[in-house]
């Protein structure tokens, strides 16, 4: 079992798995740019959420913590709770954050999921 942290944008994710030895971290590009239009926008966005939550499935998480600067994480979480719920149930806390190192963001996460006791359970 792991914790997972997730900072997130509508344009990359970086993915911190949290376990007892150690912490693996993933970055996840959303595919494909916007026409100047703004056609292939929304897609693009349920590709990327299709990705995203494909690499929260494969990683046996107990607990996820959802960062980032925007709305793109209420968006994500929106779509988990409509289409894979028990994936919605694990998420333990949203936090808005700003764009912070990789270092930063983990050292974030672990004082999170330290305060709740989620790493009790590793």
């Amino acid at each position: 079992m792991a914790a997972l942290a997730v900072w997130m944008d509508r344009h990359e994710a970086k993915i911190f798995l949290f376990r007892a030895d150690g912490v693996e971290t993933r970055h996840l590009k959303a595919h494909g740019g916007v026409h100047p239009s703004g056609h292939g926008k929304e897609h693009d966005l349920h590709k990327f959420f299709h990705d995203l939550t494909a690499e929260l499935t494969r990683s046996t998480m107990q607990a996820c913590l959802l960062m980032g600067p925007g709305v793109a994480k209420e968006q994500f979480k929106h779509e988990l709770e409509a289409k894979h719920p028990q994936l919605a149930k694990c998420i333990v806390g949203m936090e808005s954050t700003d764009h912070l190192s990789d270092a930063q963001l983990q050292d974030h996460a672990r004082r999170f999921f330290k305060h709740r006791g989620v790493f009790e359970g590793l």
